[in-house]
């Protein structure tokens, strides 16, 4: 093809960004050359939830059961007969697969769960409640979407990738 083909190298398109930091964009070869404003108020997120402090991964938990409800409905009781250790309630949680992945976390002060969904936005939050004490379940972080402003329009988006909001960019 040559150089003045309109559907050859002249035709690429590609987006920049003032602060590649907060904003990159990918120009499909189709994009209309165009300036555009973009403003982020906020990134999505993911909901996550926190055990209380065990002395360890391998402490056995008090013996009771808690649920765990995401955002779509799905739950996944887990019950602990006293025997159960954090990395093994941590594996029972991955193997339920109800959008959320556990894992355990130790550092000076000892192990906890940790619980976090496995996409982010709003509609991905998830409650963890307790039939019984001993667990300390609390809410670390809540899932959000990103906010944003496109040539003074309110866009959200579950993710931070965000499409539609300029055609042919992403």
């Amino acid at each position: 093809q040559s150089l003045n083909s309109l559907i050859g190298p002249l035709s690429a398109r590609t987006a920049t960004s003032s602060n590649s930091s907060v904003v990159t964009a990918a120009a499909a070869s189709g994009a209309t050359p165009s300036n555009h404003v973009v403003v982020v108020s906020n990134l999505a997120t993911t909901a996550s939830w926190t055990s209380g402090v065990f002395a360890s991964s391998s402490a056995a938990l008090p013996a009771g059961s808690f649920t765990i409800t995401t955002g779509s409905g799905a739950t996944a009781t887990i019950t602990t007969g006293g025997t159960q250790t954090l990395s093994q309630v941590a594996s029972q949680i991955n193997t339920d697969k109800v959008g959320v992945t556990a894992r355990v976390v130790t550092d000076a002060t000892g192990s906890r769960l940790a619980i976090v969904a496995d996409s982010s936005g709003s509609t991905a939050n998830f409650t963890v409640t307790t039939a019984t004490t001993g667990f300390g379940f609390s809410q670390a972080a809540t899932g959000n979407n990103a906010a944003l402003t496109v040539d003074g329009i309110s866009i959200s988006s579950a993710t931070n990738t965000v499409t539609g909001a300029i055609p042919g960019v992403t």
